[in-house]
């Protein structure tokens, strides 16, 4: 039974690992699409 669960194991370690290059790529690509001129205006629209 434990032969068995090593590759489960592995499979689901390495799909976890992708699924967090993927969130991060993401992430990564949101914040340089960012426009802070209009986050600026929204804070300086508040005074």
């Amino acid at each position: 039974m434990a032969q068995a669960f090593l590759p489960v194991f592995f499979t689901l370690r390495v799909a976890q690992q992708r699924l967090e290059a993927e969130i991060h790529v993401l992430l990564d690509m949101a914040v340089k699409q960012r426009r802070p001129r209009l986050v600026g205006g929204k804070v300086a629209g508040r005074r």
